[in-house]
């Protein structure tokens, strides 16, 4: 299936499953979906995606996102394997997060506000500011606690 502007999902609370060959040519925005549990890494999308208070959201799996990746809400997100995000990585009060990956790039701001991840690594690229918890989380060999820090790359 072929969308060439934005696909919006919301509150579709019996939807468990994306399309798995959907493209989406700029917005990809779900938003209450209780029992989506991947966004398949088939899915192409244009610009951003927005997954916010998708309970059952466990995997987002993608190299690269061309806009926004906000995945705020999702307190089922162990993992984001991406590569890089143009845009912003908002990862608000996703609360089984506990890493990042290495070698990510974000373009924008990233917020990790509300999640689990206790240390940023130094490989990590972040072009604006840097979210961070409001208890002590560990960049490189400096702790910050509840603060935003810009990060030159």
């Amino acid at each position: 299936m072929d969308v060439g502007g934005c696909v919006i999902l919301d509150d579709c609370t019996s939807l468990s499953k994306l399309p798995e060959n959907l493209t989406v040519g700029e917005i990809l925005y779900i938003s209450n979906c209780s029992r989506i549990v991947e966004i398949p890494s088939s899915i192409k999308v244009g610009y951003s995606i927005v997954a916010k208070n998708c309970r059952a959201l466990r995997v987002v799996e993608r190299d690269t996102v061309n806009g926004t990746l906000d995945l705020s809400g999702c307190n089922s997100l162990e993992r984001v394997n991406v590569n890089r995000v143009e845009g912003d990585l908002m990862l608000v009060d996703c609360v089984n997060l506990s890493q990042l990956p290495e070698s990510l790039f974000v373009g924008g701001n990233l917020s990790v506000v509300g999640s689990n991840i206790t240390e940023i690594p130094n490989s990590i690229k972040v072009e604006s500011d840097l979210m961070l918890n409001g208890y002590k989380t560990k960049i490189g060999n400096k702790v910050f606690g509840g603060q935003a820090v810009h990060v030159d790359a």
